[in-house]
């Protein structure tokens, strides 16, 4: 194992995971707060954005894997 490449590819991973996360989260958050939806909605919207910021951290994962292996 590559410890070295593996120190880069986590924490670059949970650099980009905060950041995506919360930028989601708070895209949510104005949306809902721009057209009025409410509390329920604001938590639909803001749940809907991390699940998508996720899934974007899941893909970023995957490719720093494949460019910087730590097998």
């Amino acid at each position: 194992m590559n410890t070295k490449n593996a120190l880069t590819v986590i924490s670059a991973t949970i650099l980009v995971g905060v950041e995506v996360l919360v930028a989601g989260v708070a895209g949510g958050w104005a949306l809902a707060g721009m057209f009025g939806l409410g509390e329920i909605g604001a938590w639909v919207l803001e749940a809907a954005g991390g699940a998508f910021a996720l899934y974007l951290v899941y893909g970023f994962f995957r490719s720093a894997i494949k460019h910087e292996p730590i097998t």
